[in-house]
C-alpha cells in the first residue's frame, strides 16, 4: 500500500532533544548550543555590536506565519520579527526573518540600521588569531547572533570553546588554514571556508548537505553605504521575493515585501525593480518626529485589505508595554523589572489584559548572574491564590569544567523535582526524578534514567557522535525497569546510513538477544549517485513486528516535496494487494 504526503511549508524550531522515542532520535541539522548546555546569552544587549554586522540577536523562535506577515510581541523589549521567505522544504521548513528586538529605548529602534537578518546562513569566522602564521583561535559569530570563541588544544587539530562558553559540547575541527568545521557532538557540522567566506555549508549526521549556493537557499542581500562609513540592509531577496526598505524620514521606514513573480531585473542603482504592489507592507515610525523623544514605537502592518496596528510606550521603570486591537478586542501586554530574591537577580514580570483592564495572563521569571553568565532561576504563574514558582538550580564551581554552568536541579510547585549529573565529557549521565514521594535527599529511592555513551557493538561506526547514548536505562529505587540500546553505522561507501534501537526484553538481556525487539531505520546516503532531494532522509523503517515502510522523494515545482510511503512487509515489501 502507498501513501502520499505533501511536505506543506511550515516553520520548525531546530533543538536537540535528548528524548527516547520509540524508533529514532532527533538528529536536527541545526545546532541549539543552549539545549545542549541549558545555559544562554544576554539576549538583546548586544544590539548595538551586531547591527553592523545585520545579525540577529537570538536564535529564531516559536510560531509560524506566512511570508510577509510575522510576529509583534513583547518579551521584556520590543520584539518584532518580519517573515521575508523560507528555504525550501526539503531544506529543513526554517523561516528567514528581519528581527527588530531591543530592551531599552533607542533611537535605532526608527532606522533600518536596527534591524538584524536571521537566518540559517548568517553565520561565519570574524576573527582569527595566528601567532607565528599558525591560526590558534578563532571567533565564530553564531547564525542566533551569539558569539562563540575557540581555542586551538596543544596537540592535534581540535578547537574547544573558551571564555563563557567553556565546556560548552560545541568543538572545531580546524581542517586546515583556511577549512573549520563546527561540530555539535551528533554527528552535525558547519563548514567555512576562509577563502570563500559566504560560502556556508551544513551537513547533517545522516549526510544531508545544504550550502549557500544551493537553488533557493542563498538569500542576496543588497547594502546601502551610510554617511558614517557603515551599511545598512536596503534589500533582501529569498526564494520568495525580496524584502524593500525604504526611509521615509529621519523618524520611519517601511519594509515591503514583493512576491517573486512581481520582482523585475536590477536597475542602474543595483537594487531589484517591481510591478504590481506588495504583499505585505511594515511601517515603523517614533510618531513624535523628535530625536530627543523615542519612548513610544507605532507599527502598521498592511496585509492585502487588512491592516493591523500595535504601539509600544517605554517608561524607564516599566520598560515596555504594547498595546493591540481597539474596543473589546484591545489587549494590553505590559513588562515590568523588579529586583529579585538577590542583589545579583532581577525579576521580570508579564501581565496580559483585555479591554477593561482585567488580568488575563500573568507570568514571570527572575534571572540570576552567574560567573558562567545570565540564567533563569525562577519561573512563575500568577494563579488565583498567589504565584506557583518552578526553581532552577545550577553548576557553578568552575573547576568542574564539565558541569559548570549546566543546570542541577528543577523543583515545581507541585513538589516534584528532577537533578542531573554529567560525566567527564559534559554529557548528560544520570537523571533523577520524584518517585513516590522520594526526596533529593534520597536518591536511591527515585526514578533514575542512565545515559551510556560506549557503543555496544563494534558495527557501530558512528564515532564522531560521541555525544549520542548508546544505552538509556531505567531504573526505579534501584530496579532496573528499561534499557534501550541505540546503534549507528555508515555503509562503507556512505550509499546508506542505519540507526538500530532496540528494546531489552529483561533487566539482564544485553544488545543483540534474540528476544530484543529491534527497529532499524535506514537513511539514504550523501554519494552522488543518489538524487540530492532524498539524500539523509528516511529511506526505510523495519520494525520488530516485520512490518516495512520504504520512502521515496520527489520535488515539485512549487518548491513542496511529495513523500511517497510503500507499506509492506520484509516478505513482501511492495505490499499485499
Amino acid at each position: 500500500m502507498k501513501k502520499t504526503i505533501l511536505s506543506t511549508i511550515t516553520f520548525v524550531l531546530l533543538s536537540f532533544q535528548l528524548a527516547q522515542s520509540s524508533n529514532s532520535y532527533n538528529l536536527p541539522l541545526e545546532i541549539s548550543e543552549v539545549a545542549l548546555n541549558g545555559k544562554g546569552g544576554d539576549g538583546g544587549t548586544d544590539s548595538y555590536e551586531f547591527k553592523k554586522l545585520n545579525a540577529g540577536n537570538l536564535g529564531v523562535s516559536g510560531g509560524r506565519s506566512f511570508v510577509g506577515d510575522g510576529l509583534t510581541q513583547n518579551s521584556g523589549g520590543i520584539d518584532i520579527k518580519i517573515n521575508i521567505g523560507w528555504y525550501p522544504s526539503e531544506f529543513g521548513n526554517e523561516a528567514i526573518y528581519l528581527r527588530l528586538f531591543y530592551l531599552n529605548a533607542s533611537p535605532l529602534l526608527y532606522s533600518p540600521e536596527g534591524l538584524h537578518l536571521e537566518s540559517r546562513f548568517n553565520t561565519r569566522i570574524l576573527e582569527t588569531e595566528a601567532p607565528g602564521g599558525v591560526i590558534e583561535r578563532i571567533k565564530i559569530l553564531r547564525s542566533n547572533g551569539y558569539l562563540m570563541e575557540y581555542q586551538l588544544e596543544e596537540t592535534g587539530n581540535k578547537m574547544i570553546p573558551i571564555g563563557k562558553q567553556a565546556g560548552y559540547q560545541s568543538y572545531v575541527l580546524k581542517i586546515s588554514e583556511t577549512e573549520f568545521h563546527r561540530c555539535d557532538g551528533l554527528g552535525n557540522k558547519i563548514i567555512y571556508d576562509l577563502n570563500n567566506p559566504d560560502n556556508i555549508t551544513y551537513q547533517s549526521a545522516f549526510g544531508r548537505t545544504v550550502t549557500t549556493a544551493d537553488e533557493g537557499a542563498r538569500e542576496e542581500l543588497l547594502y546601502v553605504d551610510l554617511d558614517d562609513g557603515g551599511q545598512r540592509i536596503r534589500q533582501v531577496k529569498t526564494a520568495q521575493g525580496v524584502a524593500d526598505i525604504l526611509v521615509i524620514n529621519p523618524w520611519s521606514y517601511t519594509v515591503e515585501f514583493y512576491d517573486d513573480s512581481d520582482v523585475g531585473a536590477k536597475g542602474t542603482d543595483g537594487y531589484y525593480t517591481f510591478t504590481g504592489t506588495p504583499i505585505a507592507s511594515w511601517k515603523i515610525e517614533n510618531p513624535s518626529g523628535n530625536d530627543d523623544n523615542f519612548d513610544r514605537l507605532e507599527i502598521t502592518k498592511v496585509m492585502g485589505t487588512q491592516v493591523f496596528e500595535y504601539v509600544y510606550d517605554y517608561t524607564p521603570d516599566f520598560g515596555w508595554k504594547l498595546e493591540t486591537g481597539e474596543n473589546e478586542a484591545k489587549r494590553t501586554e505590559s513588562h515590568t523589572k523588579t529586583s529579585g530574591t538577590s542583589s545579583d537577580s532581577v525579576i521580570n514580570n508579564w501581565v496580559l489584559r483585555n479591554y477593561v483592564g482585567e488580568r488575563v495572563r500573568e507570568y514571570a521569571e527572575q534571572n540570576q548572574d552567574f560567573s558562567f553568565g545570565k540564567a533563569v532561576t525562577q519561573r512563575g504563574v500568577n494563579t488565583d491564590e498567589g504565584f506557583l514558582w518552578q526553581k532552577m538550580d545550577y553548576f557553578d564551581d568552575a573547576s568542574q569544567l564539565a558541569s559548570y554552568g549546566k543546570l542541577q536541579s528543577i523543583e515545581s510547585p507541585n513538589g516534584s523535582w528532577v537533578t542531573f549529573d554529567y560525566d567527564s565529557s559534559g554529557r548528560m549521565h544520570m537523571k533523577h526524578n520524584t518517585y513516590d514521594n522520594s526526596s533529593k535527599d534520597d536518591l536511591d529511592n527515585s526514578a533514575q534514567t542512565e545515559y551510556l555513551y560506549e557503543p555496544v557493538t563494534d558495527y557501530d561506526n558512528f564515532d564522531f557522535a560521541a555525544n549520542l547514548p548508546r544505552q538509556i536505562i531505567g531504573r526505579v529505587a534501584g530496579r532496573v525497569v528499561s534499557k534501550s540500546f541505540m546503534v549507528y553505522h555508515f555503509a562503507d561507501d556512505y550509499s546508506e546510513y542505519e540507526q538500530i534501537v532496540e528494546q531489552a526484553h529483561n533487566a539482564n538481556a544485553s544488545y543483540g538477544d534474540p528476544l530484543n525487539p529491534r527497529v532499524i531505520t535506514r537513511y539514504y546516503g550523501s554519494i552522488a549517485s543518489i538524487d540530492k532531494v532524498a539524500r539523509g532522509r528516511q529511506k526505510s523503517v523495519q520494525y520488530a513486528n516485520d512490518r516495512y515502510d520504504q520512502f521515496f522523494y520527489e520535488k515539485l515545482g512549487n518548491g513542496n516535496i511529495k513523500t511517497t510511503i510503500q507499506e509492506g512487509t520484509m516478505l513482501n515489501p511492495e505490499g499485499i494487494a
